[in-house]
């Protein structure tokens, strides 16, 4: 009887840990405010692109993807082992605060170049292909 006591015990407490770690959020990085391009590259027939438009779109593409894909790496990266050190008894209280201040900077400079990108598809873009792209958008 005793046995079956503390398997069950230990059952309820391996499925409590579970649980506990099920609440925890993915780490992601920062959600940009403004997104896109993933609409405009998804949707291109709705836009009627001309073939100078097709050639800009994807240069701003280009440039803003590899910059944008890096630092999503990296403070995904960063939230990790910050997450790991909160975890800790006692944490390294200089690396936290540097991770916080780096995360903070990397964020920052993700929504900077969702922002850019913004501004160059309006280069790029005539008023009507704009309208379309935000209602697509909303």
């Amino acid at each position: 009887m005793f046995k079956i006591s503390v398997i069950c015990a230990f059952a309820l407490a391996v499925m409590h840990l579970s649980l506990v770690e099920a609440q925890q959020p993915p780490i992601m990085s920062a959600t940009p405010v403004v997104v896109y391009m993933p609409v405009i590259l998804e949707n291109p027939d709705f836009f009627e692109f001309s073939d100078r438009q097709k050639k800009h779109i994807g240069q701003v593409a280009q440039k803003s993807s590899s910059r944008r894909e890096a630092l999503d790496q990296s403070i995904i990266d960063m939230r990790k082992e910050l997450r790991e050190e909160q975890e800790k008894y006692a944490p390294d209280a200089k690396l936290v605060r540097y991770l916080v201040k780096e995360i903070q900077t990397q964020e920052a400079q993700r929504l900077q170049v969702s922002v850019d990108c913004a501004n160059d598809l309006r280069k790029v873009l005539n008023a009507k292909q704009w309208e379309t792209l935000i209602s697509l958008v909303k």
